[in-house]
C-alpha cells in the first residue's frame, strides 16, 4: 500500500535577503492575486504589545484603526490558504516565510516540503467573550491579562475563541514520526 504524500508549499526570502514587514506583506497579498481570504488574520508582538489584527489593503487594524508596526519583530499573518511568517532581524528588516497549502510563489525562494500526515489542531485564547463588542470585533476578558479585542463578530457572553492551526507530520530516518511544522489557519468562536 502507498502511503498518502501532503504537500506543504514553503516560499522565502533569498539568504541574504531582508526585507521590511510592509513589503513581505505586499509578496503575500500578491502571490495570492484575487484568491486572497477575505479574512486574513495577524499577530503582531511588538515590545509593549500583542496585536490581533486584521489584514485590510496591505496594512494591519484593529477595532480603532490601522495599527503602526514600526515597533513590531515578529509576525504571523495567516488565513485558510497560508501563513505568513515575519522576524525583524535589524532596523526593520528582517527574514519572511509563507507556508501554503497552494503551488504559488511569494517569495524567490520556492520548494515544495512533503508530509506523512496533518493534525488538525486549536489553541484556546485566554478569556471569555464579555458580550460588548466594537464594529466587528468582541471584548474578551481574563483576570489575570484584562480585556482586549478579537476579530469575530456577535460572539455570545462566556464564549471562547481559539486559533485553528493545521500540524504536519513527517517521517525521520528511524521510522518515527513526529510534528514538523505547523500552519495557522484561522480565528473561531468555541
Amino acid at each position: 500500500m502507498a502511503q498518502q504524500t501532503i504537500n506543504l508549499y514553503v516560499s522565502r526570502t533569498k539568504v541574504e535577503e531582508q526585507v521590511s514587514l510592509t513589503a513581505a506583506v505586499k509578496s503575500f497579498v500578491t502571490g495570492f492575486g484575487k484568491d486572497l481570504p477575505e479574512q486574513t488574520f495577524a499577530v503582531l508582538h511588538a515590545p509593549s504589545k500583542c496585536h490581533l489584527a486584521i489584514l485590510q489593503d496591505q496594512d494591519f487594524h484593529n477595532a480603532n484603526g490601522k495599527i503602526d508596526t514600526a515597533s513590531v519583530f515578529e509576525a504571523r499573518v495567516f488565513n485558510a490558504k497560508a501563513e505568513l511568517r515575519w522576524l525583524n532581524i535589524a532596523s526593520g528588516a528582517g527574514k519572511a516565510v509563507v507556508l501554503s497549502k497552494e503551488d504559488k510563489r511569494f517569495f524567490a525562494d520556492k520548494r515544495d516540503e512533503n508530509y506523512v500526515d496533518t493534525i488538525d489542531q486549536d489553541y484556546l485564547l485566554w478569556g471569555r467573550s464579555t458580550g460588548n463588542s466594537v464594529g466587528d470585533w468582541t471584548q474578551f476578558a481574563e483576570a489575570r491579562i484584562g480585556a482586549f479585542l478579537v476579530p469575530l463578530k456577535s460572539v455570545a457572553k462566556d464564549s471562547y475563541a481559539k486559533f485553528t492551526a493545521i500540524e504536519y507530520l513527517g517521517e525521520y530516518e528511524d521510522g518515527n514520526v513526529a510534528v514538523a511544522e505547523e500552519r495557522l489557519t484561522g480565528i473561531k468562536i468555541v
